[in-house]
């Protein structure tokens, strides 16, 4: 707020609450300048997308978890979990 309005520090400290409402319905209508200028100068690229696939994040896994001795089911179900 101090770098939009001006404001010092101590200025946007003494704001209640609804003051702050009203300033921010306010600038959902008209934003600062510096709000527009950053809308219209810098704009976003699409994000690449990831070229690591599911099944590879599986099968590392997979060599983590054997690589620690957790290799397969550690015993029967008990029998709360069997009968459900």
């Amino acid at each position: 707020m101090a770098t939009s309005t001006g404001w010092t520090f101590s200025e946007v400290e003494n704001l209640t609450l609804w003051d702050v409402n009203d300033l921010m319905e306010y600038w959902s209508e008209h934003p600062p300048a510096h709000i527009i200028l950053a809308a219209v100068h810098f704009r976003h690229t699409k994000r690449k997308k990831k070229t690591e696939q599911i099944s590879d994040a599986a099968q590392d896994l997979a060599q983590y978890s054997a690589a620690l001795g957790f290799t397969g089911i550690a015993g029967p179900l008990p029998a709360v979990y069997r009968d459900k």
